[in-house]
């Protein structure tokens, strides 16, 4: 209860200084442009070596309008400084995850500055709570990309349906290290559904890709798919496995061989259709699967050990 107050009246109190601000701001032009009126009036004109005092005006006569001043020179409304606003952030993201959430949305969605935008785009992702969303979203479509990256964590650590689409959306952004993360954050949160996307962002990849390593892209989308994909997402991407550095596939596999929910007959064409590669990456890479077995035995073990003595040292 007390942190929920502390919170009711910091977040009033950023209010509160905003509306002062600004109204002590307006105020303060208003009374220049009354002084610089009433000089300007005052101001003896000069004509032949005589001076002649202003006339005064004919009562009803109309007053000229002030209204151009402000368009010159509007009212600057005063915003708190950073260290305020990440004091403010602070003391949201220890409260209760809702009431922090839509207090630190609240105030990103007003406009602050970058550093205070990645630090409540963080504050977000360690609240967890859907109130953020409205922010995160915004977030993912900014023209930073250093903050579209805090939004992914933002939007991973909330993970609604509406945060996991967009997440899917970033795959094809114009930043590598956007579409990296997004694809992680998808491999942790996302569903089956997000495996099309994934699939596009891992082709796009993979054919522009150089190098034995592969792709950042290829690697990250494999190990998505083979985390939340289906056993025919699994089987579709073992097609790649000659087409792909396979320093970029064997994690994907290795994921896809530890899912219980991967019938065994899959995981059998994944160890087969690993083993026809015969190089020593890959009989390293089956003997590995044996040793994480701890001495089980299964189908898919044997079968690896089996691949494994195939290839020569």
């Amino acid at each position: 209860m007390k942190l929920r107050r502390l919170l009711a009246f910091l977040t009033i109190s950023l209010f509160a200084a905003i509306a002062t601000a600004q109204q002590a701001a307006t105020t303060t032009a208003a009374s220049t442009r009354a002084t610089a009126a009433t000089a300007a009036t005052a101001q003896p004109a000069r004509r032949r070596g005589r001076v002649r005092t202003p006339a005064t005006p004919a009562t009803g006569a109309a007053s000229p309008a002030p209204a151009a001043a402000e368009e010159i020179e509007p009212p600057t409304a005063h915003v708190p400084d950073s260290e305020t606003l990440l004091g403010l952030i602070q003391a949201a993201a220890v409260g209760l995850p809702a009431e922090g959430a839509r207090a630190i949305g609240t105030m990103l969605l007003r406009g602050v500055p970058p550093r205070v935008a990645a630090a409540g785009l963080d504050a977000l992702s360690v609240l967890g709570h859907a109130d953020g969303s409205a922010a995160v979203i915004h977030f993912l479509r900014h023209r930073r990309a250093s903050l579209r990256r805090h939004a992914i964590a933002a939007a991973q650590a909330i993970h609604s349906p509406e945060l996991v689409q967009a997440l899917a959306g970033l795959l094809g952004d114009s930043d590598e290290d956007v579409r990296v993360d997004a694809a992680t954050a998808l491999g942790e949160v996302g569903h089956a559904a997000e495996a099309a996307p994934l699939f596009a962002a891992f082709e796009r990849d993979l054919a522009n890709a150089s190098g034995p390593e592969g792709g950042r892209l290829t690697h990250e989308s494999a190990r998505a798919i083979a985390r939340i994909g289906t056993a025919d997402d699994v089987t579709r991407l073992l097609t790649f496995l000659r087409r792909a550095a396979f320093r970029s596939m064997s994690d994907a596999m290795r994921i896809a061989l530890g899912r219980r929910e991967i019938p065994d007959p899959v995981k059998l064409r994944v160890v087969a259709a690993v083993g026809d590669l015969a190089t020593h990456e890959v009989r390293e890479f089956l003997n590995s699967i044996v040793t994480a077995a701890h001495g089980a035995d299964s189908a898919v073990v044997r079968a690896a050990r089996a691949a494994a003595e195939r290839i020569a040292n």
